[in-house]
């Protein structure tokens, strides 16, 4: 996953002694995002492909 952990997550928090098992909602919002690709220099083409490639996806679940 490419996308942000919940908090409880990273190395930090936990030292504090919070555990993701307090955060179950964040926990399961994380493991079903989906992240698509996504910069500034994204051509239009490229968009196209990334669109294509997802509906695809989507249609053989």
């Amino acid at each position: 996953n490419v996308h942000y952990k919940p908090i409880p997550m990273h190395t930090a928090y936990k030292n504090l002694g919070f555990t993701i098992d307090d955060y179950s909602n964040a926990y399961d919002q994380f493991k079903n995002e989906i992240t698509l690709p996504l910069h500034t220099l994204l051509i239009d083409e490229e968009v196209q492909y990334i669109i294509e490639q997802f509906k695809r996806i989507i249609t053989e679940c």
